[in-house]
């Protein structure tokens, strides 16, 4: 068996040393209840994830305070699709217009029950409970959306989109569009070796005489992967339609990694790229690499290692389409903070850095070296946020469930899975 290269221990990208620099806030949050004190209750782990599929029907009433005047209109289970003439697709814009009302006045909501309907009711607004003096009607509400047992999805369907995450659900692989809330299993088991989403499949390295690159939604089309010289260790990810494999060898000065850009149908190498530091007689290795959201350029980080196995020094290059590097402008006012992981492109140019510390996302531009900073909703501790890749939205994943968290013009929250056993959910990579 293959001894894995060092480069595995690492897990997580944390950027040393403290840095400053004026940050522009642009803070969301993604309140489950206007009630205050009221939350969603829970239902209990299902034998199977449920899926959400589409976007949002409206908001589900999941809880109504009594002695209040919303408690002799509204019934758990409603689902409200109109706010005064406004179309509520998802919580968010629920709670939206809501904040935009003052305590006392009246609005309109338009109710649909048990499958009936429209209806409406006017609703007094009375003072939130929590002491601030806003505005609430007196309910708990969830994105209302269509769920679907994860085992009766089907895997008719092509994965075309960069901003489709694929996901490992109690053992089985499936590709999700959350902003269009559309699923497709690919009909595999999780695949023992680690992989990763690539060049419109799921690709992992298979050890053999030679090597496999492998689609794990099409096995029988592997291609060898067999460089001279050079040992195969693990899928990275994908570059405009080519698989990006990383792959070490011993050199009297140490060993080397590289990138190795593969054509995932032939499996010719299109390019390659090794690191180099002049100032070390050993190699850096390549520890990640994170294609755009258009897939022309990735950002590869790479580290130097002690005889510990310990990252000593985390260093970024970007590569375009022919595995050249670019020029990447460094954090304005120094290094990032520490404690930072780096989960995904959020923009073409940016790259999003969460902070369990503090509960919130950077936003590192690597053409500008501009920081932004984005507020993270009150979540669990254990939360790991991803960002889809538009610039706007995230998925939100709490072990047991997938959320789609959207910023920009207001809060919102839509379920992508619900119901799940505790860890059946792995995180989402992305394919283009």
């Amino acid at each position: 068996m293959k001894r894995p290269a060092t480069a595995m221990i690492v897990v997580a990208l944390v950027a040393a040393a403290c840095g400053g620099g004026e940050r522009e806030t642009a803070a969301f949050s993604v309140p489950t209840s206007v009630v205050g004190r009221v939350t969603v209750p829970d239902i209990g782990a299902g034998p199977v994830c449920r899926l959400a599929m589409g976007t949002g029907m409206g908001v589900e009433v999941v809880s109504v305070e009594p002695d209040m005047p919303v408690s002799a209109l509204l019934q758990i289970g409603d689902v409200i699709t109109h706010v005064d003439g406004v179309g509520v697709a998802e919580s968010g814009d629920f709670i939206a217009i809501i904040r935009s009302n003052e305590v006392g006045d009246t609005v309109t909501v338009s109710v649909t029950r048990s499958g009936n309907g429209p209806v409406e009711a006017d609703v007094e607004l009375v003072e939130l409970l929590d002491g601030t003096g806003g505005p609430m009607m007196g309910i708990g509400v969830q994105t209302a959306v269509v769920l679907q047992d994860a085992t009766t999805v089907g895997s008719s369907g092509t994965l075309e989109s960069a901003l489709t995450a694929v996901v490992s659900v109690d053992g089985s692989l499936y590709a999700v569009d959350a902003i269009e809330g559309a699923w497709l299993s690919l009909q595999s088991t999780t695949p023992p070796a680690a992989w990763t989403p690539a060049a419109g499949g799921v690709y992992t390295l298979e050890e053999g005489e030679p090597d496999r690159l492998v689609n794990v939604a099409n096995p029988e089309a592997a291609v060898d992967f067999d460089v001279e010289g050079w040992d195969g260790r693990w899928v990275l990810g994908s570059q405009a339609g080519l698989v990006l494999v990383y792959a070490d060898r011993s050199e009297e000065s140490g060993l080397q990694g590289a990138i190795f850009a593969v054509e995932p149908e032939e499996g010719r190498v299109a390019w390659f790229w090794s690191p180099r530091d002049a100032e070390r007689v050993d190699f850096p290795l390549p520890i990640f690499a994170i294609s755009s959201p258009s897939h022309v350029r990735t950002l590869v980080g790479t580290a130097q290692f002690d005889e510990s196995g310990n990252a000593e020094v985390v260093r970024f290059s970007l590569l375009d389409l022919n595995g050249e590097p670019e020029l990447v402008v460094p954090p304005a006012g120094g290094d990032l903070p520490s404690g930072l992981v780096a989960i995904g492109w959020h923009t073409e140019s940016q790259i999003a850095y969460h902070q369990p510390a503090v509960g919130n996302i950077l936003l590192w531009n690597v053409d500008t070296g501009d920081i932004d900073e984005l507020a993270l909703p009150v979540s669990p501790p254990d939360a790991q946020f991803v960002p889809v890749g538009d610039g706007t939205n995230f998925i939100m994943i709490t072990g047991d469930s997938l959320d789609l968290i959207r910023g920009g013009d207001g809060p919102s929250a839509r379920p992508l899975a619900v119901d799940c056993a505790a860890d059946q959910i792995a995180p989402p990579g992305f394919v283009g």
